[in-house]
């Protein structure tokens, strides 16, 4: 019984995940590529468990001449690659804590919608957006941010709680965003 109803989720978020593949592609100018894989990680710089969900990765990789190079008597061929990066997670319980100081920037919490909690890569992370232009931040935000939960941030040090609640109220996701002096911790829970 347990095996068959883990196989029914299973084939139930394969088949989400080519929904979401699929609806991409109708919607992707010509040269652009998609992947969707399971990505079970935390983000950069964050700490926790429970890290389930997928790596959304859009790009388009082009040829151009590289003829301004000073060091350089002939022009050379190079690829560029256009880039939008994201983590879809399902569940997490994990945040980051970071003093003012620090110059390490961990990623960040994009939007939280029904059905995922979306996190950008860091801008120092070599996952970062690299130029995809407002037309593919278009499409990409009319596919993916619909529903968006908007949720008040709990005034609590993630890192310092004993017990989280059991259910939350039809929300994705709690957020504890919590500031003093110079530190800064933040963390979300979605079981």
């Amino acid at each position: 019984m347990i095996t068959t109803l883990f196989f029914a989720l299973s084939c139930q978020e394969q088949k989400e995940g080519q929904n979401l593949v699929s609806l991409f592609k109708s919607k992707l100018p010509s040269g652009w590529n998609i992947e969707l894989n399971d990505y079970n990680q935390a983000p950069f710089q964050w700490q926790g468990k429970n890290f389930v969900g997928k790596k959304l990765r859009i790009w388009k990789q082009e040829s151009k001449e590289n003829v301004d190079v000073p060091y350089s008597e002939k022009s050379e061929t190079y690829l560029s690659q256009k880039q939008i990066i994201r983590y879809l997670y399902e569940k997490m319980e994990g945040g980051y804590h970071y003093k003012m100081m620090e110059r390490v920037h961990p990623d960040q919490l994009e939007v939280i919608t029904n059905q995922y909690i979306i996190i950008a890569p860091s801008s120092m992370s070599l996952e970062k957006d690299v130029s995809p232009g407002k037309e593919i931040y278009k499409i990409y935000r009319d596919v993916l941010h619909k529903e968006i939960q908007k949720i008040e941030p709990i005034n609590d040090d993630f890192f310092n709680i004993s017990s989280f609640p059991k259910t939350l109220s039809g929300k994705k996701a709690l957020i504890y965003d919590f500031n003093e002096g110079m530190y800064t911790s933040f963390g979300i829970y979605s079981p």
